[in-house]
């Protein structure tokens, strides 16, 4: 009767140490396995995320000193330049493309264009000059950022003329806790 029950005792230890394992694989994979869309910004050798699937980036033309916009999402794993709004129309805009009506009371009184190109990535150089400013749309509070900026002033984070590669990510959420937020740069 002894051995009995010590092999029951140990085979339900053994079964529970199975379920112990497998609730640990399973709790590691929603960690790690890469499901979030998200934007990547990288320049200077270091990176961060943005938990958006839109964006548009603004700047002031060299030229102009007048304010260019152009509003991408993620398509996939491809960023997809859907439109383009400026301020003035003169030489050296796009006048290929279809002026389409402007549906964002934000940008009321600049031309939009349709423009719809797919973009695996964007490589984009900035400076203080131009005020590059990332604007961050369908944006998602969170304990961290309860009510974040929707503007990243990316002009401020670095030197002028560097280059900020903008790309789409699904991340973790391993990532999303370790990696750095585009929005710790505004404090700056």
């Amino acid at each position: 009767m002894k051995d009995k029950n010590r092999y029951g005792v140990m085979r339900s230890t053994g079964f529970f140490i199975q379920i112990i394992a497998v609730a640990i694989v399973i709790i590691l994979l929603l960690l790690l396995w890469p499901t979030q869309k998200s934007i990547q910004l990288s320049f200077d050798h270091q990176s961060c995320y943005i938990d958006s699937t839109s964006f548009d980036l603004k700047w002031l033309h060299s030229v102009e000193k007048q304010w260019w916009i152009e509003s991408y999402r993620i398509e996939g794993d491809h960023l997809l330049l859907t439109d383009t709004y400026l301020q003035t129309f003169g030489a050296g805009t796009p006048s290929t493309e279809a002026v389409d009506n402007n549906n964002r009371p934000e940008y009321a009184g600049y031309v939009r264009y349709r423009i719809n190109t797919v973009l695996p990535f964007l490589d984009w150089m900035v400076s203080s000059n131009i005020k590059a400013t990332i604007i961050v749309n369908n944006i998602k509070a969170d304990s961290h950022y309860p009510k974040p900026d929707r503007q990243l002033r990316v002009f401020n984070w670095v030197d002028d003329y560097t280059n900020i590669h903008i790309a789409p990510k699904r991340i973790s959420l391993w990532t999303r806790l370790a990696k750095e937020s585009c929005y710790d740069h505004n404090a700056f």
